[in-house]
């Protein structure tokens, strides 16, 4: 969900079909999925409740309120924070 918006389609593939139990066809289906339904990258309390779910860090010091962020931490291209605050408007309204 996030990497799609640093890298490109092809790197983001390789990189995930490194992992354990993914192989490129998976890989490039979960690229695609991502990008198809444009998710937006996950908040701070999301990656904490992945991380709950397994066994590796997802974020290395869980208990500072000001890590694991990505909003924070990154920038993002513009049309991500316009889709996040177009959302928050149409649940206000």
């Amino acid at each position: 969900m996030v990497g799609r918006h640093f890298m490109d389609e092809e790197a983001l593939v390789g990189l995930l079909s490194r992992q354990p139990s993914q192989d490129e066809a998976a890989a490039r289906a979960l690229v695609r999925q991502c990008s198809g339904h444009d998710y937006n990258p996950p908040s701070r309390e999301t990656i904490l409740q992945w991380q709950a779910q397994q066994d590796f860090p997802i974020c290395p010091t869980p208990d500072d309120p000001r890590s694991c962020n990505v909003y924070r931490e990154l920038r993002f291209p513009d049309g991500v924070y316009d889709e996040i605050e177009e959302f928050w408007e149409e649940r206000a309204r």
